[in-house]
């Protein structure tokens, strides 16, 4: 492990690159590579993302509507709905619990 962090700046570029190609599987592979660095963040193990980077970049894609959510590979509205499920739980805006059992 390394302190190296990929900036919202590289990540746009990456981002670019890869939404742009015409290779159909770069995004999704991408969008997998996103979604599994901000799940070994928020297990603790360290990423090269920076989570607050990487949300301030989505969220200005999704504002801005530059994210092209109607070809998005269902992989990135994964990584979208981990990505924010994680921000809240640790800002203590959303709190994870058990499910209960249904009564019969």
């Amino acid at each position: 492990m390394s302190d190296f962090t990929i900036s919202k700046v590289e990540l746009k570029v990456i981002y670019d690159l890869l939404a742009q190609s015409p290779v159909e599987s770069d995004l999704t592979e991408f969008l997998i590579w996103c979604k599994n660095a901000c799940e070994s963040q928020s297990s603790s193990t360290g990423s090269v993302l920076n989570l607050e980077e990487v949300g301030q970049f989505y969220s200005d894609l999704i504002s801005s509507g530059d994210l092209d959510t109607k070809t998005m590979p269902l992989v990135g509205f994964e990584f979208l709905q981990h990505y924010f499920i994680s921000v809240n739980e640790n800002q203590s805006k959303l709190l994870r619990t058990k499910s209960e059992k249904p009564v019969k």
